[in-house]
């Protein structure tokens, strides 16, 4: 093929990608202007001599200046490394060089390097075999480019690697990273570096010579880490990685456990603290209730007794009495008329629905706080890719305004302003990472779990275009200010109805209610029952003078009625009248509260409508509009203001969206939460049940 290529008429210039290309071309005895890139090393490689030139007026190739110890210094200081396997895939007779540079980096990096070779049947490098022939444990691998492999191989070298436990070092960027090495390097855009080599390729084509033009383009690298390996591999994952990298990050394990927005309800109605606490009071109330009714059951005690008194007993008592003696009673009590007791019972009664309706309210906080955790989880998901995609674009318009200011020599203003704007960028991604975390931990702490524990959200139903349907269904519900006020009016009845806190209230007065009626009941009498049948064997006998007769019993009626009980019941319910009159107004203020948060709610709700209709509308014009202005910088049509304005402002509308679509799916949990609604049947958003609980009341129609 270098033959056929070199003798070619219609072929002006050739690009060479890869290893051996440059070799083969010139052992053919091409004299044609090579422009080579992705070489490993082209000064060990022979390619370029001690002047920093390319060996042949033909050639100009691109060079990453110090790879080795970039790479190298950038493994080390995160990954514990005392022996470094080398992989190297040479493209001549250059392996004893870099072989002995990453050697002599390896040392003054505290570590021992080995390397090894394995081929395939038709001698080219395989880094499966050569893998194998290291012969020896070794703490990580160095691999910088993985050349030969085709397909999925490169994917299943890393992964194998990583399932013995050992990371791998590439230098290919993004491509190996997404494919399971650890860190790699990315020095350059792929625009940037096209931009670069098609820059050189015109200035040949006007005919300079290749070997004049330059090698090396100035670079900020950026580290690329795979987090997934580093979960794989028990890694400490250090916080200062998410600063200047660019984090892979990684999916939830096959092992984490998966939550729909109804598992995640479920299980903290199950397992959490505070709603088991509030189940527990519940059946508390319960017992209480069983208890009050308890003093309108008979009381029956049964007792018996057996003594032995020594002589001196016996002579107190004249001789009347034995040494031993036996008795035993069997005694009933039954209270026959109670007002006092009768209003206790009621008043318990009613205090078990006062716990049953404040655990109906537990439950409702319960679902809001896991829906608004759940949410805030797929919200900072979104947020973060967002903030990693802003970063992405800024570091596109920093390496081609690097890259434009490189080729026409001069200094550009655009290049640092442009890296102040990556610098804020990274900024921002630790910030959604923070954010992240935090809501993480918050949906473990309502799932009962530690917060590092990992998990996964089934995100069904939250999908941008499924809550864009989800949206359009409640327009349907509030297209005029008519079904608005209708709606909202509905809502506020159904509330006033239902919501617990409201609820609450109300019985809380009627209690209260219950209490000056048993203050008034201490002056009504009481009936009470009590029986007793007693055995007693104490007494000497004198037949026939005496016999004593161990059988007796009685029945009988106490009656008792207050007649004067020193001011303390007037004064009891003055204070119980007190309290009832704050307890009306508390009932009147709970119910205004009520009415003011499902207004207030509704108009978040339409509020959020509009904003994201608008922004969606904003989202679709804005992509074209972006990739435009970017294509006009790098063109040199407009500046990098124009550019970075373009990227930023995509951002901004980006997250614009991502906070309206999540400020509505929070309005209508919190607007479900204020009228006292539960989630319906576990599978719908909130949004979704609020929606489904309004056609059914007949406001969607037309």
């Amino acid at each position: 093929m270098a033959r056929r290529l070199a003798t070619q008429s219609n072929i002006d210039v050739i690009g060479a990608l890869g290893p051996w290309v440059v070799e083969d071309l010139i052992a053919a005895g091409c004299t044609k202007p090579i422009v080579a890139l992705y070489r490993c090393d082209p000064v060990s490689e022979g390619l370029i001599g001690s002047d920093g030139r390319p060996i042949y007026g033909n050639l100009t190739v691109d060079l990453v200046p110090l790879r080795y110890r970039r790479d190298l210094a950038a493994l080390a200081a995160i990954v514990p490394v005392k022996k470094l396997g080398v992989l190297y895939f040479a493209s001549a007779d250059e392996r004893p060089k870099v072989m002995a540079a990453i050697d002599s980096l390896g040392r003054t990096l505290g570590f021992e390097t080995v390397g090894a070779e394995g081929y395939n049947n038709v001698g080219t490098f395989a880094f499966f075999k050569a893998y194998s022939a290291l012969g020896t444990k070794v703490d990580a691998v160095y691999a910088p480019f993985l050349w030969g492999m085709e397909s999925d191989k490169p994917r299943e070298f890393l992964e194998r690697l990583a399932s013995a436990g050992v990371p791998v070092y590439s230098s290919e960027g993004r491509f190996a990273i997404e494919r399971g090495a650890l860190l790699s390097q990315s020095n350059i855009t792929l625009d940037a570096q096209a931009w670069f080599d098609a820059w050189k390729t015109v200035r040949i084509v006007k005919g300079e010579k290749p070997a004049n033009l330059p090698t090396s383009y100035p670079d900020t690298p950026t580290l690329m880490v795979n987090e997934a390996v580093f979960q794989n591999l028990k890694l400490e994952f250090p916080e200062d990685l998410l600063k200047e990298s660019e984090t892979i990050l990684a999916p939830a394990s096959p092992d984490a456990p998966q939550y729909t927005l109804a598992d995640a309800v479920r299980r903290a109605l199950d397992q959490y603290p505070g709603h088991l606490a509030a189940q527990e009071a519940l059946n508390s109330a319960e017992a209480a209730a069983s208890r009050a009714w308890s003093d309108y059951l008979p009381k029956i005690v049964g007792s018996a007794s057996a003594y032995h008194f020594d002589d001196h007993a016996v002579t107190n008592d004249f001789g009347e009495t034995r040494n031993d003696r036996y008795g035993g009673s069997l005694t009933l009590e039954q209270r026959l008329f109670s007002l006092t007791a009768i209003r206790s019972i009621r008043i318990e009664s009613e205090k078990r629905k006062l716990t049953e309706i404040s655990y109906a309210q537990d439950s409702l906080d319960l679902t809001l706080a896991v829906i608004t955790a759940f949410l805030d989880c797929l919200k900072a998901d979104e947020v973060y890719s967002t903030a990693v995609q802003y970063r992405r674009g800024v570091t596109y318009c920093l390496e081609m305004a690097r890259t434009g200011a490189f080729i026409a020599g001069v200094e550009s203003p655009s290049v640092g302003r442009l890296r102040s704007e990556q610098l804020l960028a990274s900024a921002r991604i630790l910030e959604s990472a923070r954010v992240r975390w935090a809501a993480r931990v918050m949906l473990n702490s309502l799932l009962n779990q530690s917060g590092d524990t990992p998990f996964a959200l089934d995100s069904i139903g939250f999908s941008r275009t499924e809550n864009a349907r989800e949206q359009q269904m409640m327009w349907m519900l509030m297209l005029s200010t008519e079904r608005k006020a209708a709606v909202r009016d509905y809502l506020i009845s159904q509330g006033l109805a239902t919501n617990p806190q409201v609820r609450r209230a109300r019985q809380e007065v009627d209690i209260q209610r219950l209490g000056l009626a048993r203050n008034s009941a201490r002056y009504f009498p009481s009936l009470d029952l009590r029986s007793a049948l007693s055995y007693s064997d104490r007494l000497r006998d004198y037949p026939p003078a005496f016999v004593e007769k161990d059988f007796s019993w009685y029945v009988g009626i106490d009656l008792k009625l207050p007649l004067f009980l020193g001011g303390n019941r007037r004064n009891e319910r003055r204070q119980l009248r007190a309290d009832l009159n704050g307890l009306e107004y508390r009932r009147d203020l709970t119910a205004l509260n009520v009415m003011r948060d499902i207004s207030v709610e509704t108009d978040n709700l339409m509020s959020a409508l509009r904003q994201s209709e608008l922004l969606d509308e904003a989202l679709g014009m804005q992509q074209p509009q972006l990739e435009s202005t970017v294509g006009d910088f790098v063109s040199g049509k407009s500046g990098y203001l124009e550019a970075l304005d373009a990227v930023r402002s995509g951002f901004d509308i980006g997250m614009r969206a991502i906070d309206a679509k999540f400020a509505y799916l929070q309005s209508t949990a919190r607007l479900a939460h204020a009228v006292g609604w539960a989630p319906d049947d576990g599978k719908s958003t909130p949004g979704q049940a609020l929606a489904r609980r309004l056609f059914q009341a007949g406001l969607g129609k037309r």
